[in-house]
């Protein structure tokens, strides 16, 4: 784990709906982001 992990996300990880591994390929986690808001939406009729 990276000093930034733990000091940012591992306190606040049990009360996250999503936590997103992105130390690579910023597209993967913005992909990761769109179908987690679409599924999301998706539950709530217009």
């Amino acid at each position: 784990m990276t000093p930034t992990f733990e000091k940012y996300v591992q306190p606040h990880i049990e009360h996250a709906d999503l936590v997103i591994n992105n130390n690579k390929d910023f597209n993967m986690g913005l992909a990761v982001v769109q179908g987690y808001i679409k599924n999301f939406l998706s539950e709530y009729p217009r």
